[in-house]
This record gives C-alpha cells, structure tokens and sequence, in this order.
C-alpha cells in the first residue's frame, strides 16, 4: 500500500471515530477516568478533522478563549490563534494532520493532556504535537495550551538513538547552499526559506521556542518579511564545523509593514545549524541582541549600503 493510501486510511479512520463519538454522551458526574480520557480522546480526533475539513471555525470551537499556542512565538488567546492558523486553512489540501497517541486525565477529571503524532500529507511523520485539554462550564472539552515539537515517540527511538548520519557536505558545498539561503530570505518568499529545512526540521529565534517543521518556518520567515518588505540579509560569515556550520548574518531593512515605525533597521546575528542526513537543515538555533534590534526599531539606524552577498 503507497503512502498515498495509508494516510486516506487513517483520515478515513479518524472520521469514522470522530462521527461514533458524535453519538455519545458529553462529560458526566461520576465518569472513570477512561471514560473522561475517552471523551478527550474524541474532542481530539473532531479536532483534527476540522483541519481535513478546511473548516477553521469548526477549529476554533475546540480552541478556548485564553488558549495560548506554542510555535516560534507565544500566540495568546482565541483570537490571535485564528489570526496564527488562518493560513493553514487556505487551499483544498490539508497541510498536515494529527492524531492521539496518549491520553491522561487529572484525578478532577477537568483537565487532560493529549500526544501524538504530526504527519505530513504523504503520510511521513513530521512533528508531535503536545495539547492541555480543559473541562468548560458548556460541558464540553477545549484546548487550553497547544505546542508541537520534533517526532518523539517509539516509531522515532530507533532513528534518535542512532549514531550521527549527518551527509559529508564539503566546506565548498556548505557555502554555496548558505548563499542560496541567503537568497531565499531577500526574495519575500517565506516557503523558500522553510524549503532548506529537514521536513522536521526547527528553527529558534534567540528565546523563543523552536518553530517545527516547514509550515511554522514558513510562518517566522513571513513574520520578518511582512515587517521589512524591503529587508535584505546579507552573509557575512560561514564557519564549517562537524555535522553543520555557523552562519553569520546581518539583516537591513525598513519596518514599513503593518503596524511598523517607519524606522531603518540594521542588525547582525548568527544562526548555529546542524545538518541532517538529507542535507537540509535539521535544526538552527538563531541569535541576535533583541534589546538593539527593539532600539532600532523605536529610534532608527544609519548605515552603509555598500554590502553584497558575495
């Protein structure tokens, strides 16, 4: 059976649970634990149904009002989730899905925890995804914190545990795919950038979480492209070392975009990456002086136009 296959059986699956517990009873007075599980269990799969469903207010019913959603940056409350996830939902195809794997309930029997696996629309397992359910005074089961990681989980311990696989790039070949790296964040193109990550590949910004996997890339890259649709970064240095490198970066631009100051910004910085077995970027832990950059924005910056990203 092709990949193709598996993953229309397991949404078909999931639909199928999804509509039983339709049929069931909301959470009641005396419920075992299994049984208050179980109901966490169904909310979870509807839940995720409403993503194959493209229906992004059948989404948000399941989501509380002061939910807080972890994915390279804090998106506080129901509101800005919908703003956060609304592009997830454009287009006829779903870009991931999710199912649970564990499910734990408090002794209270109002608040859950619920893991399982991301995969992508072939079917390929990208992400975990870790959500706190709660018990609301309508009767019904909302989720209160939502944040995804990288796999986790005994289909992925083999491949964890294993000895480093990470492909011999040449310091020669490691340059030229940082230029293009470069490139692809100066092109106001977000997916392009997510395109030199691993598919579970992350990317931390200074303290923020890691976003995981291309969609949340795509989305932190759009964060920065959005503020400065002029923005240019330029590569100042690459420093080879095993398994991955240090890019060295500088980024100018004008905060032009929604909401922004007006003011020219020019701030460096460097990205620590580790490179997987595909030869992508497995992970890249990103860092720059916040307390500058908040400077600039607020107060402006001259600087020197004479940079290439040779």
């Amino acid at each position: 059976m092709t990949r193709e296959a598996l993953a229309a059986l397991r949404r078909t699956s999931l639909r199928l649970l999804a509509c039983m517990a339709g049929l069931a009873p909301g959470p009641a007075f005396g419920q075992t634990l299994d049984e208050a599980a179980a109901d966490v269990r169904s909310a979870e799969i509807a839940f995720a149904n409403t993503m194959a469903d493209r229906d992004l207010e059948a989404f948000l019913s399941y989501v509380a009002d002061e939910a807080i959603f972890l994915s390279g940056q804090v998106v506080r409350g129901a509101d800005a989730v919908r703003k956060a996830w609304s592009p997830y939902f454009e287009g006829d195809a779903a870009p991931f899905s999710w199912e649970p794997e564990d499910v734990e309930v408090l002794d209270s029997r109002t608040l859950a925890f619920s893991s399982g696996p991301v995969w992508d629309p072939d079917g390929n397992r990208i992400g975990t995804f870790n959500s706190v359910w709660r018990l609301e005074d309508d009767g019904r089961w909302r989720v209160v914190f939502d944040k995804g990681c990288p796999p986790c989980g005994k289909e992925t311990m083999d491949s964890t545990n294993q000895a480093e696989d990470v492909r011999d790039l040449s310091a020669e070949q490691l340059r030229e795919f940082a230029k293009q790296y470069t490139a692809a964040w100066c092109s106001q193109d977000p997916a392009s950038v997510a395109a030199f990550f691993s598919p579970a590949g992350s990317l931390r910004v200074n303290d923020a979480a890691p976003a995981v996997g291309r969609v949340a890339i795509t989305e932190v890259a759009r964060g920065f492209m959005t503020a400065f649709p002029d923005m240019q970064v330029i590569m100042d240095e690459l420093l080879v070392r095993d398994g991955g490198a240090v890019y060295e970066w500088t980024l100018v631009g004008t905060n032009t975009g929604p909401g922004g100051t007006g003011n020219r910004v020019r701030i460096s910085g460097f990205e620590e990456w580790r490179i997987g077995a595909d030869g992508l970027i497995a992970e890249s832990s990103g860092h720059f002086d916040s307390e500058e950059y908040q400077r600039q924005l607020e107060e402006g910056v001259t600087e020197e136009r004479n940079e290439t990203n040779e």
